[in-house]
């Protein structure tokens, strides 16, 4: 049973891992990366699901096409600018895990609903510290933490046209139920070293 209230993206968008997380699939993933080898990972990554992969140099054209934007990268100065976002796009920051990194127009994020993994850590290290930092937004303004949304204490998405902004700083809790996923499979696999922890 599909949870309307857990809706993050916009009704009609859909993901690129499929097989893994659902019925609904991309059409495209565009892609810019600075990264030679990123297409052949991308098609082994994502060989089971019919899409087209398509290499970008203009990263603002990109991102106008697209209904999810991802980024996970290291950089010091925003590069997702408020005047590339279309209504109902979701944005999922990832890669601003300290105070010197960003990646999100701190104007952007100052117009979105914005959830995060952990309220003060977003507020003192991520891409939502900026913005706060610049008298854009103030701390009151984050919509919710991740968790909020997912025990149903507040809805996600409320309209197509709202720009969904997740702010993800990396909480221990996010590793640890990871690294359980991965140890479960490679168990029932069959596959993995086993090793003593130091005492």
């Amino acid at each position: 049973m599909r949870r309307h209230d857990l809706r993050l993206r916009r009704t009609g968008t859909s993901t690129a891992a499929r097989d893994s997380f659902g019925s609904a699939a991309r059409e495209s993933l565009r892609v810019r990366s600075r990264y030679t080898n990123w297409e052949k990972l991308l098609r082994r990554t994502f060989g089971r699901v019919k899409i087209d992969i398509e290499p970008v140099r203009d990263l603002s054209i990109a991102i106008q096409k697209s209904d999810v934007c991802v980024t996970c990268t290291p950089a010091r100065e925003f590069f997702v600018c408020k005047e590339d976002i279309a209504p109902g796009t979701f944005v999922a920051a990832v890669g601003a895990d300290d105070a010197h990194k960003h990646e999100i127009d701190p104007a952007l994020i100052a117009s979105a609903r914005v959830v995060v993994d952990s309220l003060e850590q977003s507020c003192a290290i991520g891409d939502t510290h900026h913005a706060i930092a610049r008298g854009l937004m103030r701390k009151e303004d984050v919509y919710a933490e991740l968790g909020e949304i997912v025990a149903g204490k507040k809805p996600g998405r409320t309209s197509d046209d709202e720009i969904f902004i997740f702010d993800s700083t990396g909480v221990a809790i996010e590793d640890a139920v990871a690294a359980a996923a991965v140890y479960e499979k490679a168990r029932a696999a069959g596959i993995g070293t086993y090793f003593q922890f130091a005492a």
